[in-house]
Formats: C-alpha cells, structure tokens, sequence
C-alpha cells in the first residue's frame, strides 16, 4: 500500500506541471478595445419589488458616463461644502 506521504508529495509535485501545460490566453484578445459591448446590472428602483435591468453600452461609452458620473458627483460635493 502507497504511503500517504508519498501520494501527497506526487500531488503536489504534478501542480506545477500541469499548470504550466495550459496555453496562456492568446494575445490577439484586446482587453481595452472601445467597440467592445459591456453589460451592467441597474439596481431595482426604490421601493420596487421588481429586479433591476440589464443596460449594455460600449467600453467608450461606459468611459463617458463614468466620467460625468464622478463629475456630477463632484460639483454636487462642491455645492455642499460652498453651502455651509
């Protein structure tokens, strides 16, 4: 009977290898291309029991909202502290 020392060993010896036997991505996928459509999930409405939807927009175009999005998010903190 093989030892349990012996099949842990084996085990963990064959991890690397088996590792380094998957090819790696292939390089032609861009991972920044802008033309590249992305889903997002909205959250439901407040009070709504109903689920959010599902809105899909290009790389560039989730770049634009993100930007005003922290933009908007900014002035109204301006406005804030000018307020006080």
């Amino acid at each position: 009977m093989v030892p349990l020392r012996l099949l842990a060993l084996a085990a963990f010896v064959s991890v690397p290898l088996i590792a380094q036997a998957q090819d790696p991505k292939p390089a032609t996928e861009k991972k920044d291309d802008p033309d590249r459509k992305i889903c997002r999930r909205e959250p439901a409405p407040t009070g709504s029991i109903m689920g959010g939807k599902r809105v899909c927009h290009t790389r560039a175009e989730w770049n634009a909202i993100d930007t005003a999005n922290r933009a908007n998010i900014e002035r109204m903190q301006d406005l804030r502290t000018m307020s006080r």
